[in-house]
């Protein structure tokens, strides 16, 4: 079935060649539906019944549910007293949200989404998805690791991914939590009404080292640095390392490099151009950060 969302007017239904084609054992297989269907973003539930099978007179009963996720997008202005208006986009694939909010002192970004709790539902149930589109010059918000809560539970962390690649202006992270993850969630909980309430915010911990790929997925970088909490006026040590993407810990021969650490509103706080040794512990490189910089980015590296 072919549908075309239409502001107004009927919902027309048309099987393609025409209202009789079935009758003359002509039919496609192909229906184009138009009008007010599909016009906003959420979960569609679709009952199906089975009414003749093989001849008209050969009644049946049989019926089937099925649901289909349409992504909802929604926009979070955020007013940050240290990076100014700035425009994150959260994407649902499950149903409409509701409710989203920023903190600026806490740093969490909330929102909820209609969720039917009961066992039923939950068998039925393939994947909860949101994604989060976290603009790059939000810069608290550009870290290495997040935590995330639905209902005031902490899911685990491997339910939550980082895509700093498909986007060049924006983050993605996303949340996926599949039917075990909910069925987890739904046994901590005496009475989860009728919600998911979400909540994600900076971690506070780092995760060393931090391992990304490069956009052509031809090497794998390794990075750490000590002390862990940048501060401006401080020197922080960066260490790196260029790794073969197909084996474990392996350092690959030495390349060139370019290595920059870039401030949100300032630009680059510092530069550096070297060639990468093959030893197994890296290479080292001292920052000193000003100390007249209000905040430093220090993820934007």
């Amino acid at each position: 079935m072919s549908f075309y969302p239409q502001q107004s007017g009927n919902t027309t239904f048309n099987e393609q060649g025409g209202l009789l084609s079935g009758v003359f054992g002509q039919d496609s297989g192909n229906y184009d539906v138009k009008g007010p269907v599909f016009d906003t973003g959420g979960l569609y539930r679709f009952k199906i019944e089975v009414i003749t099978m093989g001849a008209y007179d050969n009644q049946v009963s049989k019926s089937y549910t099925a649901g289909i996720s349409i992504p909802e997008y929604d926009n979070l202005t955020i007013n940050d007293p240290g990076y100014g208006t700035q425009q994150m986009q959260i994407i649902a694939y499950y149903d409409r949200l509701h409710n989203i909010t920023y903190d600026p002192v806490t740093k969490f970004v909330n929102f909820t989404m209609p969720f039917d709790w009961s066992t039923q539902n939950i068998s039925q149930l393939t994947v909860v998805h949101q994604e989060i589109r976290i603009p790059r010059t939000l810069g608290d918000f550009v870290v290495t690791k997040y935590d995330a809560y639905v209902n005031n539970i902490k899911i685990p962390d491997k339910l939550i991914s980082i895509d700093d690649y498909s986007m060049d202006a924006y983050r993605i992270v996303h949340l996926i939590l599949y039917k075990p993850d909910v069925e987890n969630l739904f046994s901590e909980q005496k009475d989860p009404g009728q919600e998911m309430n979400f909540a994600i915010k900076p971690s506070d911990e780092n995760i060393f080292p931090v391992v990304q790929f490069t956009r052509n997925a031809q090497y794998k970088i390794a990075l750490s640095w000590n002390p862990e909490k940048i501060l401006e006026g401080n020197t922080t040590q960066f260490n790196f390392k260029v790794l073969d993407p197909y084996a474990a810990n392996k350092t690959v021969s030495p390349i060139s490099y370019d290595f920059s650490v870039l401030e949100g509103k300032n630009g680059v706080i510092y530069h550096q151009i070297g060639k990468t040794t093959d030893s197994s512990d890296g290479d080292n490189i001292n920052v000193a950060f000003p100390s007249n910089y209000y905040r430093v980015n220090h993820n934007s590296i």
